[in-house]
């Protein structure tokens, strides 16, 4: 009996290996018989490239994972793939990706992979994506409200993690203040207008080190301090900048409430006179500058700085009675249209303003004598002078506009009632013209002064011919001659 037995140890050179039996003893003839025996490989799997130990945070993808598979694998199945994870085989490449959408936690199994193919040896390999979970941010204040400059807030920290990681924190404050670091701070705003919003940024502790060499998984919450009441921004307006004496004045609040609603006043009038309403109405008994103080509260019981403290760190905005002042607005002026003329005011009066109504064509309606510019009518300007303590008197001036006479080039003396004469649009406002026509040769056949009557293209009575006719024309009131030429039509 012939037996063939033992395991084989290498497909090379197969994996198919044909084999021969002869038969030895005697002289006789021999025997022989053929066979092959085919040899399948074991699977393999190697390591390609990624990273088999990786660390992330929920929804944060994976460093792919690649593997190459040999011998008599073509396939494999995986274990412990974290959700949201997947691989997949093309040819002899298997690949390992995805994004984690839950987290696995630190110290689970790993994932692991075999091997399938044909029946012989399978191979294995293993590692580890951890996935890590975000922190929930949270936290709460020591007040209901609270009101600048001395609003003092102490923040408790309510932050948590679901696998109970530890915790690192940052805080920003939303004025520009530094970060705090602390677990529970206290902040101190002192300045500026709300709402601020406040980040608390939460990182927890993540070992080993994330993919990409980060430290933990970071969440933040942004949360509006609608609590913090900026501080109102005390202000008063008079109802005249001074007055006269015997002449009274309203004082009205302007307080900025910022978000509150202002319903509390308490003036000191400068004169030992004290109010709580708003506005006041006083008339003052001396010639003197009074220092009016004031500070108000709003509906969130803020209160508001003080105006006109001294020594005065805030706009001072003193008050003081005035005689009236001197106000002539200047003689009557005329001036040529395109031309300018100036204003001869006469003032007298304190530290007087000038207010010029209306300011149309005016170089500077707050000077004592402004030019006129250009004019395009007539017009009647009012000047208001303003001195010490408001005290106010007006004084009017007409300027005449002396316009460019509209001159035609024709006219039709043909007694039909239309265009009959040569007229010419305000020519008749420069009292003194002077209006000269001459023929071709040079021959004067109308002559004017004043153009109170338009020549009707006659001279001494008689109808002149058709024809050419050139004019000299002389306004006067310091405007150039004017030449050119008209023509009659029949």
């Amino acid at each position: 009996m012939l037996t063939i037995s033992g395991a084989p140890n290498t497909t090379l050179p197969g994996p198919v290996f044909n084999y021969t039996v002869s038969t030895t003893g005697n002289t006789c003839t021999f025997a022989q018989a053929t066979g092959k025996i085919t040899v399948d490989p074991d699977h393999t799997i190697a390591f390609n490239s990624g990273d088999t130990m990786q660390s992330v945070c929920v929804n944060t993808p994976i460093d792919p994972i690649v593997y190459d598979l040999g011998g008599g694998a073509s396939g494999v199945t995986i274990s412990n793939l974290p959700p949201g994870v997947t691989y997949s085989v093309a040819g002899n490449i298997l690949t390992i990706s995805g994004t984690p959408t839950a987290a696995t936690g630190a110290g689970g199994p790993g994932y692991s992979i075999q091997t399938t193919g044909n029946s012989c040896l399978k191979a294995n390999a293993i590692g580890e994506i951890v996935v890590h979970p975000y922190p929930v941010p949270s936290f709460t204040v020591d007040k209901p409200a609270y009101c600048i400059p001395n609003a003092i807030v102490k923040f408790t920290n309510g932050s948590t993690t679901p696998n109970g990681a530890g915790m690192t924190y940052v805080w920003t404050f939303g004025d520009n203040s530094p970060q705090d670091f602390s677990v529970n701070p206290t902040h101190w705003y002192t300045s500026g207008i709300g709402p601020f919003t406040v980040r608390l940024s939460a990182t927890s502790i993540a070992v080993p080190v994330l993919n990409g060499g980060f430290q933990g998984c970071n969440k933040f919450i942004d949360v509006p301090m609608i609590s913090i009441h900026p501080q109102p921004k005390a202000d008063f307006v008079f109802s005249k900048p001074s007055v006269c004496i015997g002449d009274n004045v309203t004082i009205t609040d302007n307080t900025d409430g910022r978000d509150g609603i202002v319903n509390q006043w308490h003036w000191d009038l400068g004169d030992g006179t004290t109010e709580l309403v708003n506005p006041v109405t006083h008339t003052y008994a001396d010639t003197i500058t009074y220092v009016i103080t004031m500070y108000t509260v709003n509906s969130f019981g803020c209160n508001s700085d003080t105006v006109n403290v001294l020594p005065v760190t805030n706009p001072y905005k003193p008050f003081t009675v005035y005689p009236y002042p001197h106000v002539n607005a200047g003689p009557d002026k005329s001036v040529l249209e395109g031309g300018s003329v100036v204003l001869e005011s006469v003032i007298f009066a304190n530290d007087p303003q000038y207010t010029w109504t209306p300011s149309l064509y005016l170089t500077d309606a707050h000077i004592s004598r402004p030019r006129v510019m250009n004019p395009k009518s007539d017009m009647t300007y009012r000047l208001t002078v303003t001195g010490r303590g408001g005290c106010q008197l007006s004084d009017d001036v007409f300027v005449k506009l002396l316009r460019f006479p509209v001159i035609p080039n024709t006219f039709t003396p043909n007694n039909d009632g239309r265009n009959d004469t040569w007229r010419i649009d305000f020519l008749n406002t420069y009292p003194d013209n002077r209006v000269q026509i001459f023929t071709r040769s040079g021959k004067l056949v109308f002559e004017s002064r004043g153009y109170n009557t338009p020549w009707d293209g006659t001279l001494k009575g008689k109808p002149l011919p058709f024809d050419t006719y050139y004019y000299i024309i002389e306004p006067g009131n310091g405007r150039d001659p004017i030449t050119g030429y008209v023509t009659i039509l029949k």
